[in-house]
């Protein structure tokens, strides 16, 4: 069947467009024009490679498919000829050079996998691997492989040595996952398209008009807000819409290296408007519900578990929360652009162009309004249709001064 709609796949070009069809029995045929196209992702998979051909993907800015528009398998210099022809197409008379190009250093992506959740998916791993050894392995050879490399009697040395231990090979797992996903990573602009490439057996190179990219996202979990890195990424329909894959400008990076990525390939989101913050008699506002709740668990955990008084600790956990989402919470609007920051052990920084959100939604519960705050959020269509960012807890005022004129 897949031979079959492969050798009925059919593409041509006209003046500004590119034609498609594929299939046997249900036919489909699009036609993108080549202004239309957003995104094309040339990729590389381990059988491709050894079969020398790649697989080509073209997107435009439709948020209602869920999938690439045209997918094509090519041999690798069709595949070449083919993206080129579609970018050179899908230029504006631009002649630019390849301007500055920033690359991930070997340092770079040690740092990154330390310091991102990337760790938690080789835990995963490892839980499989135990798992796998205690049905199976220690079932068919008769012998507890874990008392074998760690032969002591000592329950408590015996947990805290495995723990150590999963651990150390969690970090080497995502180490070697990290190395074989993002090797060679580069990003630069050329003929005004920003290109994106990495991967060791999976290569990808992703080219995208820059003009169309929405936003970018600063994230920053709690470890990279105290050593102050942070992750880019950007807001682009058609990429980082695969399963597993995210939209990564930069995957690492200091805030001095942030800024020059930004002023050096996309300087139409160097935001330089002003900043708002929740006023400080907002702070409660961000810890009643969190502690409302933790109240609720503290008192089944005393009354079910003998040990549940220690379940208070839970209190001081919430008020930390608390605090950083009060912290990190900001909005600020500037002629083109929105800038939104929220959340707290995961801080997300958001810069949108005014031209993509679709809608903006002011709203407030009753106690919020008896101290005059608002909470904000617009509407974007993004790599997620209907994507949305929300802050809390800002002053009502800063409604009144700037969504009116922006938005009304």
């Amino acid at each position: 069947m897949y031979f079959i709609d492969w050798h009925n796949t059919i593409f041509y070009f006209e003046e500004n467009s590119i034609s498609y069809k594929k299939g046997t029995i249900n036919v489909k045929k699009r036609e993108i024009p080549f202004n239309k196209i957003n995104t094309v992702d040339i990729s590389q998979s381990m059988i491709q490679k050894l079969l020398d051909v790649y697989q080509i993907k073209i997107d435009t800015g439709s948020v209602i498919e869920e999938k690439s528009e045209i997918v094509l398998l090519l041999e690798s210099s069709r595949a070449s000829e083919i993206r080129n022809l579609l970018l050179e197409k899908n230029t504006d008379n631009i002649d630019e050079d390849t301007t500055n190009e920033y690359t991930l250093s070997s340092k770079d992506l040690l740092i990154y996998t330390l310091t991102s959740n990337v760790i938690l998916s080789g835990m995963g791993i490892i839980f499989v691997i135990i798992n796998f050894i205690d049905d199976y392995i220690n079932e068919f050879l008769n012998i507890n492989l874990i008392d074998r490399i760690i032969p002591s009697d000592n329950a408590v040395f015996k947990m805290v040595l495995i723990f150590i231990l999963f651990v150390i090979f969690s970090i080497f797992i995502a180490i070697i996952r990290n190395y074989i996903k993002y090797d060679g990573f580069r990003v630069y602009i050329e003929n005004d398209k920003l290109n994106i490439k990495y991967g060791m057996c999976n290569k990808k190179n992703y080219s995208f008009q820059r003009k169309k990219i929405k936003g970018i996202h600063i994230k920053q979990n709690f470890i990279m807000q105290k050593l102050n890195l942070r992750t880019i990424e950007v807001e682009s329909i058609g990429y980082g819409d695969e399963e597993g894959e995210k939209a990564i400008l930069y995957p690492i990076c200091t805030e001095k290296l942030q800024k020059n990525i930004i002023e050096d390939l996309m300087p139409e989101f160097s935001f330089k408007g002003t900043i708002n913050k929740p006023p400080k008699n907002s702070i409660f506002r961000f810890m009643i519900k969190k502690l409302i709740f933790a109240f609720i668990i503290i008192c089944f955990l005393v009354y079910k578990f003998s040990y549940g008084y220690l379940s208070i600790l839970l209190i001081p956990f919430v008020l930390v929360v608390g605090f950083l989402e009060y912290k990190n919470t900001a909005m600020g609007m500037s002629e083109n652009l929105v800038y939104m920051c929220c959340n707290g052990f995961n801080r997300n920084q958001s810069i949108i162009k005014m031209s993509a959100v679709q809608s903006f939604e002011v709203s407030e519960t009753y106690f919020q309004k008896l101290k005059g705050l608002s909470n904000y959020k617009i509407n974007i269509f993004g790599n997620q249709f209907g994507n949305s960012i929300k802050v809390c807890n800002l002053s009502y005022r800063f409604y009144e001064k700037l969504a009116v004129d922006k938005f009304m």
